[in-house]
């Protein structure tokens, strides 16, 4: 065959052997396939191991915890890096460079991160999360970042380098949870947005209708004042002055001439900047090109109004019902915060607890007389009542105080002072001998017995040192430190507890979303900084107020967050015209010409960051609110809650300190009386609890679940929902309480109580009995038997009716 295919002269092949040959070149081929893809299989099978392995190798870096510390340290790193990169980084040449630098080795970090996820979890699962679409994002921003300091064409890129700062939203999970819930609250307030801005167009075209080209005036340009109508009616007059050689007809920056514009200047009404300024243009207005008059036209007044009342408060109340529905939606669905992480969700539980139990542990009443009568005054109420009222005494006495106060006054002060001192140490040692070691078992004793040696020492060392390095009211601002008892739970007023404890508990969910409102505040500072650090002061922008540096912005923004002065900020943006900026000025130590803004940069900067930061703190002030009345409802509902059940065994470790699980049945009527609502039954209370009909075990011994359980049903009474809660109630406790102590129930409350009455009645009977023989004996004494059967009749009757109300009681 190669013999014929390599020779030019043609050979002549018998049919046989031409179709011997064809099989034979059939069967090799087969053969070759066979072997060649059997090869092929093992190749590609030992390439899909070795991508397999990197895969994994690959998901375990990504995934493993110092990985992401890492990553995260990097990321704030490379964000903190931005606030540097002011105006005076052109003169720091030593930490410009190291910026350079460390935004080389970031971006080389980030896409390295960015290949071990792409080789971890594949490009479609890459590309599917939307937080990686963030990191993917940011890492473009480094490269295009990278690229514009290379090549002056692309100089502009650098603006762009505000945008790092998002990534710190992806690597965060507080940042996550927080951004989550505000899109999944916000988003669904579409139809309330579209008619707020509804109502605004419809604002807007009246505006420009009643305004348009009515806000132009002759300005003075000695005296910087407005022309009188007298001296100029309109714009012709004005133009025809002599002394007119800057065109003094001027517009507000602020007017109606468009709808976009209208837009703005209605911010500034409803954010209350400005406004009385656009208010009094509008008042004064006379006519197109008509020179302004003093409240020529006061009918004015009430578009403003009007506006603020349906433009500004019905939107709002719209906008926050909508979000607080949203709210209470997705709050069903996530628990009782969604605005906090599952780590914070413990946290949030712990400090739940915290603030309703006291650390101190339950103490018994000693059986010395002259401890027991102490132990009876420390821990009556009156007792904490008459500290607090000291507290605030001493509270007064500061007030009292002046920078020229007499030295009569020092004196008085300082006695008065001892004497508040004498009084705490009088409390701590009374405490201490009734409490022993267990006083130090509780924070706030602990704390009163440091406020009391720090304040004897601070009252004697003045007088050894001298009073130039302990002055006196040292003294008095930490026997002022007391009075953070009037937040201490039980002890102090309830409506601070009540306050505070809302405030507590709200407060992992308002750090995370103040944690975001200093993100979007830290890249809206940087964006000013790279925006506006040179324009040209004036209105809002001063030497305090100003994009130049890093903390300057920061102040900025904060008084942008408080609607406080952006209108004059905004004011100074405008000026972009010749006759108000330089666009040629040289500025020293940097290569920036001029000091013009920018209006349309300005005003999308200021409104964007005014909606979102708005937004954010609407939903702060929800959070707070929501948790105030979930408490408020807790408390008005007639269901139980966790806190009810925490304050039961609360008071029941007072009456069982050897944590026995039982109580004598003889303290269940003082247990009973010191509950709180809604397991309070007040004295008299003795009928009800036997009408409850408790097991009882040997030594008249009631178990703490039947009491709890007997309470449980009497709040809840014929609600649909008991009895699960009884059954979460016994398997709850069955958890916690895994050894708990087994017992066969000899008899029940009311059984005990049957028995003991009929006893009673068996014993008047046969005291009857003894006494009718003995007045067989004695007749003399028929008179007293009488009166001794009729009192007995009475106390059987009125047995018998108390016996009656407790049986109906028990049925129902």
């Amino acid at each position: 065959l190669c013999s014929s295919e390599c020779s030019t002269v043609d050979i002549a092949i018998s049919e046989e052997e031409m179709v011997y040959e064809h099989e034979k070149l059939k069967h090799f081929k087969n053969g070759y396939e066979r072997r060649s893809s059997s090869a092929q299989i093992n190749r590609e099978s030992k390439k899909g191991k070795i991508w397999q392995n990197m895969g994994k190798t690959c998901c375990k870096i990504v995934e493993n915890s110092c990985f992401k510390c890492f990553i995260g340290l990097v990321t704030l790193l490379s964000t903190g890096a931005l606030a540097f990169e002011d105006i005076y980084i052109d003169q720091r040449k030593t930490i410009k460079i190291l910026l350079e630098y460390a935004d080389m080795i970031f971006t080389y970090i980030f896409i390295l991160e960015m290949l071990l996820k792409w080789m971890a979890y594949g490009f479609k699962s890459y590309f599917t999360n939307g937080w990686y679409r963030l990191e993917f994002i940011v890492v473009i921003v480094f490269c295009l970042s990278l690229m514009g300091k290379s090549r002056e064409e692309l100089k502009p890129l650098i603006s762009i380098k505000f945008l790092r700062a998002l990534r710190v939203l992806s690597q965060f999970e507080r940042m996550k949870v927080v951004v989550r819930t505000l899109i999944k609250t916000t988003l669904p307030t579409a139809n309330v947005f579209l008619v707020c801005l509804m109502i605004w167009l419809a604002f807007g075209i009246i505006g420009v209708h009643l305004f348009a080209g009515t806000f132009y005036e002759c300005i003075d340009l000695t005296s910087g004042e407005r022309f009188p109508i007298s001296e100029v009616m309109n714009r012709s007059q004005c133009e025809s002055l002599v002394f007119n050689e800057s065109m003094p007809w001027e517009n507000a920056k602020l007017n109606f001439d468009n709808v976009g514009i209208s837009f703005l200047s209605l911010l500034q009404v409803a954010t209350f900047n400005g406004w009385i300024t656009i208010m009094n243009s509008a008042v004064d207005s006379t006519g197109v090109d008509m020179q302004p008059n003093f409240e020529n036209n006061i009918y004015m007044y009430c578009y403003f109004v009007v506006f603020i009342i349906i433009g500004l408060f019905l939107p709002l109340s719209m906008l926050i019902g909508a979000i607080v529905a949203n709210f209470n939606k997705y709050k069903m669905k996530g628990g009782a915060n969604i605005f906090i992480t599952v780590k914070q969700k413990k946290q949030y539980r712990a400090l739940k607890k915290l603030m309703y139990e006291d650390s101190q542990k339950p103490v018994l009443r000693p059986g010395n007389k002259f401890q027991g009568f102490i132990f009876d005054l420390v821990t009556n109420q009156v007792f904490n009542v008459i500290i607090m009222v000291l507290i605030c005494f001493q509270a007064i006495t500061i007030m009292i105080q002046s920078d020229e106060q007499s030295l009569q006054m020092d004196i008085a002060l300082y006695w008065i002072n001892s004497v508040f001192v004498m009084l705490y140490a009088g409390e701590c040692v009374l405490k201490l001998i009734v409490f022993h070691c267990n006083y130090f078992t509780s924070g706030w004793n602990i704390f009163d017995f440091m406020v009391v040696v720090f304040s004897i020492t601070g009252l004697f060392l003045p007088l050894t040192v001298g009073y130039y390095l302990v002055p006196p009211s040292l003294v008095q601002l930490i026997l002022l430190s007391r009075i953070i008892h009037i937040l201490r739970p039980e002890k102090g007023p309830k409506m601070f507890h009540d306050l505070l404890l809302p405030l507590m508990l709200s407060l992992p969910a308002l750090l995370n979303i103040s944690l975001l409102i200093f993100l979007v505040m830290f890249v809206y500072a940087i964006f000013g900084m790279y925006s506006f650090a040179y324009v040209k002061k004036g209105g809002g922008i001063n030497d305090v107020s100003n994009f130049e540096t890093f903390g300057s912005s920061m102040l900025c923004l904060f008084q942008v967050t408080v609607f406080s002065g952006w209108d004059q900020m905004l004011d100074a943006i405008f000026n972009s015209k010749w006759s108000d900026c330089d666009p040629d000025k040289i500025n020293p130590g940097t290569q920036v010409r001029g000091d013009c803004g920018n209006p349309t940069v300005g005003i999308i900067y200021f409104v964007s960051y005014i909606l979102i930061s708005w937004l954010i703190i609407i939903n702060m002030y929800i959070v707070a609110v929501m948790e105030f009345l979930n408490i408020a409802s807790k408390k008005k509902a007639k269901t139980l809650s966790e806190d009810d059940f925490r304050k039961f065994f609360q008071v029941w470790k007072r009456y069982d300190p050897d944590r026995t699980q039982y109580i004598d049945s003889s303290k269940l009527s003082d247990f009973a009386a010191a509950l709180d609502p809604p397991l309070f039954m007040a004295k008299p209370n003795k009928g009800q609890l036997v009408a409850m009909d408790l097991p009882m075990a040997v030594g008249d011994r009631i178990h703490c679940l039947d009491v709890l359980l007997a309470l449980t049903k009497r709040v809840m009474d014929k609600d649909v929902k008991m009895e699960k809660v009884l059954s979460e109630i016994e398997s709850g406790f069955m958890l916690a309480n895994p050894f708990k102590i087994t017992y066969e129930p000899i008899t029940t409350t009311l059984k005990r109580k049957q028995e003991a009455v009929s006893a009673t009645i068996i014993q008047r009977a046969y005291k009857s009995y003894r006494l009718r023989q003995n007045d067989r004996n004695t007749p003399d004494s028929h008179v007293i038997d009488n009166d001794k059967e009729v009192q007995i009749i009475k106390e059987d009757s009125d047995f018998e009716k108390a016996e009656g109300k407790a049986t109906i009681q028990s049925q129902i």
